[in-house]
């Protein structure tokens, strides 16, 4: 069951277009921690994507837990910010989540973790 606020999850609509920003398929979603809370994740748009599937097991929120997760930009290690870290999107391919809601094109200034 999601922790996140109405305003991030409304913000996370119209992001995904109520689409998995995994594979861009219709639901059921689920709103997915980036970063896990257990590693000290945020209930923020930045920290948030809404993926297809039920539970952590099956489709790209199961994907989302796995080391490919991890190089996608779905799942996001403990010392590292969610906002710094870039995400294959599927609406919107290689991008940061803001805030708003938005996303923006990976910048080569903003700093981002080593693969």
């Amino acid at each position: 069951m999601s922790k996140f606020p109405q305003e991030v999850r409304d913000k996370v609509a119209h992001r995904s277009q109520l689409r998995c920003e995994g594979c861009g398929g219709e639901g059921p979603l689920q709103l997915h921690h980036r970063q896990y809370r257990s590693r000290g994740g945020q209930d923020t748009v930045e920290n948030a994507l809404a993926l297809c599937g039920l539970g952590n097991a099956s489709k790209c929120h199961g994907r989302a837990h796995t080391a490919e997760g991890e190089a996608l930009g779905w799942s996001v290690r403990s010392r590292f910010d969610p906002a710094t870290i870039p995400v294959e999107h599927a609406l919107h391919g290689f991008v940061y989540l803001l805030e708003d809601g938005n996303t923006t094109a990976e910048s080569s200034d903003m700093p981002r973790r080593g693969r």
